[in-house]
């Protein structure tokens, strides 16, 4: 709905929203690099924007994120592309008492048991942490990133899943860790 909108930094919805597209090959926003501020009004029985990120309360999910976003601590599933191309978001964070997802080297990683694995990473300062229980970076993860010049993969990384890293186009420098397998 919102693409490509270069110079957009607010978005508010009224309490009377209460469809909003989030297919993932149409995500609501994308391409807004500068967004700094998401709102939904007050009473809407089925969105919020605790966080400054646009949830849906009942599935508990992030839809969408811009630049300021702190995922709640109650949020238990976030969207493959809810930070898809935000090049200018400097930090990654979630509240700490959120049992689904935490925020390392401004990369947000989803806990799955006693795994983890790089959910987003979305900004140009992310660092890939170099944890034993992190082994995968998912689909989507640095969708966008158009603030990235380097990545380094650290070792404990086995398996990057696809478009992982796509339209990162000012990357210049890529090392690959000596454990990936897959991509």
């Amino acid at each position: 709905a919102f693409t490509d909108c270069p110079n957009l930094r607010s978005i508010s919805f009224s309490k009377e929203t209460t469809s909003l597209n989030t297919d993932m090959n149409n995500p609501l926003i994308s391409g807004c690099p500068v967004l700094e501020t998401l709102y939904i009004e007050d009473g809407n029985p089925v969105y919020s924007s605790e966080g400054n990120c646009i949830i849906d309360i009942s599935a508990k999910s992030l839809i969408a994120g811009c630049i300021g976003t702190v995922i709640p601590q109650y949020i238990t599933e976030i969207g493959e592309q809810a930070f898809a191309n935000c090049p200018f978001i400097e930090s990654m964070n979630v509240d700490t008492d959120n049992e689904s997802y935490c925020s390392i080297g401004n990369c947000i990683l989803q806990r799955i048991g006693s795994e983890y694995y790089v959910l987003t990473a979305g900004c140009k300062n992310s660092v890939i942490p170099e944890i034993d229980s992190l082994s995968r970076i998912l689909g989507y993860a640095f969708y966008g990133c158009t603030g990235i010049e380097s990545i380094y993969i650290p070792d404990n990384i086995r398996l990057i899943e696809n478009t992982s890293f796509s339209q990162c186009g000012k990357v210049k420098e890529l090392h690959i860790g000596a454990n990936l397998s897959a991509i």
